[in-house]
Parts: C-alpha cells; sequence; structure tokens
C-alpha cells in the first residue's frame, strides 16, 4: 500500500473520529429509561465497528434496552452508522446515550464490542467481545436473538405493541405470505449454495394456484410506487380455509403485526444471503404459526409443536396440511409460536440469558449476533460444520 494511500485512510479515519465525538458531545438523551427487566440497574455499552447490515447496531441496541439495560452506543469511529435512519433511531431509545460509557458507573456496566483490543481500561462489569459467525456458534454460546424489523416495533417505547390483543385475535385467515417477493434477490445466494435452502421466490412459485392473489385496493395510496393497503383489505379478500397473499401491494410496516395476526400460518421463506428473516420472528410473535424449511436453524431449532416445518419439494404438502388442521390444533400452535417467542426472541429472554452467562463461573464468553459482514465471511466451511454438527 502506497504512502498517499495510508496517509487517505489516516486522515479519513481521523476525521469519522472527530465527526463522532462531536455528535455523542451534541446528543441528548430522550426522556424516561428501559423498561423493568433482567438488566434493571445495568448499563451496556455498545461499540460496534462491523456493522454492514445498517439495521444491526438498533436492533442490538434495542434488544438491550427491552431486557432493561441503560443502552450506550459508541458513534466513532463508525459514526456513519448512526447518521443513518436506524441510527437516528437508535439515539430515541428512552435514556439511552452515545459514547463509550464516560459516566456509566463501570462495575454496573456491560461492555459489548467487536474490537475487544479497543476497550477503554476501566474496571468493567465484564467485557463481551461480538462473534458474528452465528450459525457456526456452539450449542451452548450466548446468541443474540434475530429480531423484527426496526420499522415493525412501536415508535413510542421501541417494543411490538399490543401482543396479547394480537394473540387473542380469531383468525380469519389460512395461510398468509406478506413481503418482498423479488426474484433478482430471493432466487440465489448463499441461502442455497451454503445452506442448501430452495430460497423464497421458488418457493412461492410451487405455490402456484394454490395462493389466492388479492387484487390491491381500489384506493390505494401509492407509497414509493407501490400501493399500500390495509390488513382489513386482506381480511376481505380471505377465508380460514384459504392460503393468500397481496398481488403487488404491501401493508404498512405499523400495520404489518396486525397483518400477521389475521392469520393462522404465515409463509416463512428464507432472507436474502442468510436462513433468517424478519418475517418469522413478527409471525411468532404475533402468535401465527411459521410454516419454514429453516426451523433447524432456529435458536433452539424449531419443532412441530409451533411450527410446520418442510423440506425442498414439500411446501406444497405443508401449506396443505395447514389448511386442513383443525381449529383446537391451530389454537395450540399459535399459543406454542407466542410461548416460543416470549422463551427465546423477547428482550427479556435474552437478557435472562446475558444475566446467567455472567453470574456463571469463569468468562462469559463471546456474544454471536446473526448477520453482517463477517457472517458471510465464515460460511465458507459451514457445510462441513453443520455436518459434523447433525452426524
Amino acid at each position: 500500500m502506497s504512502f498517499a494511500l495510508r496517509l487517505r485512510r489516516r486522515l479519513g479515519y481521523a476525521r469519522a473520529w472527530t465527526r463522532g465525538a462531536a455528535i455523542e458531545a451534541l446528543h441528548r438523551p430522550a426522556p424516561g429509561g428501559p423498561p423493568d427487566g433482567p438488566g434493571s440497574g445495568f448499563a451496556v455499552v455498545i461499540d460496534l465497528r462491523e456493522t454492514a447490515v445498517e439495521r444491526y447496531l438498533y436492533t442490538i441496541a434495542r434488544t438491550f434496552h427491552e431486557a432493561g439495560y441503560v443502552v450506550w452506543t459508541s458513534a466513532r469511529p463508525a459514526y456513519r452508522h448512526v447518521e443513518n435512519k436506524y441510527g437516528r433511531l437508535t439515539r430515541t431509545l428512552p435514556g439511552g446515550r452515545l459514547g463509550r460509557g464516560r459516566g456509566a458507573d463501570p462495575a454496573r456496566t456491560l461492555y459489548v464490542t467487536d474490537r475487544p483490543a479497543r476497550v477503554p481500561d476501566r474496571p468493567w462489569r465484564a467485557v463481551l467481545p461480538v462473534d458474528y459467525d452465528f450459525y457456526g456458534a456452539p450449542a451452548d454460546a450466548l446468541v443474540a436473538p434475530y429480531t423484527m424489523h426496526p420499522l415493525v416495533y412501536d415508535r413510542g417505547d421501541h417494543r411490538p405493541s399490543n401482543l396479547a390483543a394480537l394473540r387473542a385475535r380469531r383468525r380469519s385467515v389460512g395461510v398468509l405470505f406478506l413481503g418482498n417477493n423479488s426474484v433478482g434477490s430471493y432466487s440465489s445466494g448463499p441461502v442455497v449454495d451454503v445452506f442448501g435452502l430452495t430460497p423464497r421466490a421458488p418457493l412461492l412459485a410451487e405455490l402456484d394456484g394454490l395462493m389466492t392473489a388479492i387484487p390491491a385496493p381500489a384506493d390505494a395510496p401509492l407509497v414509493d410506487g407501490v400501493p399500500r393497503g390495509t390488513p382489513d383489505d386482506i381480511a376481505a379478500g380471505a377465508a380460514a380455509d384459504q392460503a393468500v397473499q397481496p398481488d403487488g401491494w404491501r401493508v404498512a410496516d405499523a400495520e404489518f403485526l396486525r397483518a400477521l395476526a389475521l392469520a393462522s400460518f404465515f409463509v416463512a421463506a428464507p432472507g436474502v444471503a442468510i436462513p433468517h428473516s424478519h418475517n418469522i420472528v413478527e409471525a411468532m410473535a404475533a402468535g401465527t404459526v411459521p410454516i419454514t424449511n429453516y426451523g433447524h436453524f432456529m435458536r433452539p431449532a424449531l419443532t412441530d409443536r409451533e411450527a410446520v416445518l418442510f423440506s425442498d419439494g414439500d411446501i406444497r404438502d405443508a401449506v396443505e396440511r395447514a389448511l386442513a388442521m383443525p381449529e383446537a390444533e391451530r389454537a395450540a400452535m399459535s399459543a406454542a409460536a407466542a410461548v416460543y417467542y416470549e422463551d427465546h426472541l423477547s428482550g427479556a429472554a435474552f437478557g435472562r440469558r446475558v444475566e446467567a452467562a455472567l453470574a456463571a463461573p469463569g468468562s462469559p464468553g463471546p456474544l454471536y449476533i446473526p448477520g453482517g459482514r463477517p457472517t458471510l465471511r465464515a460460511l465458507a466451511d459451514l457445510p462441513d460444520r453443520l455436518a459434523q454438527a447433525s452426524a
């Protein structure tokens, strides 16, 4: 590397650090604080440089917040991640701070970072190094849950709203699919080459003739060129013995959970580059049973108590089995899906796992976070590790 290039990089790093310092100095915490939870009375500093998918900083911070921790997020040197829309959302966490924990009681503060060599020398409660190789994490590892999409959470308190009411609703739709199904984004890549799964677009294509397409409402407004409907439009065009999906229109983020709660089952197909997709978490939170081909990649693995599981070539049979399922069995699976969410995917469940890891003898070990560029780099030997784990 030439001297000029090294100098430009150093100057860029210095500018980023300076800009991040200015953002931290000007930040004023949002009123209030985190809800009661396992982390109540404690704080956490989240100092991540590698945030390849921009929303991950918010989802990790929000999960710790829901668990009861006062959240500090560092704007240096990765200041760009607190200036995008998800970073701005992170800054609205009630009681949250920007910085690396100066002013926090270090004895009651957990430091979470992907660059442990640069942790400030203070008597922290513990330092949790971050490892992005989520799919290669040991069975007993401390893992952060994959979360709902940031824009689905309530803007006021950053928690999913009215889950109890959504779970108690009468299910007027049998099987539902919502979300992006672009052939260009959801038909190839690591989901196929590394994880050995049929991706989203081909899966939905296998359901041609079985899924009923609900046309866009006549008066649907255009948002970014796409018609925007409501859960009521889905309910009006579907029945409990049908499998349906909107035909070229979308439901607003704020109403996504309400739409999911209309259905007994949701087709939870893989994401773009990794199996996990926000939709499977959102469905289970609402008590909607996922129909999925990657339940074995969930932590812990899904079972047929809370999910309809299928493998390649079997999605049509899985949807037909779901549609034929008696109401009592549907209700039992719905309840089990909600329990799975509360026990494994909620912020409170994560907080309990963190506190248990800190209370155990020895080092708490790394915190595994799903997604991000390092995960994709670590996928090269994943098939071999998966084969060993299942042997």
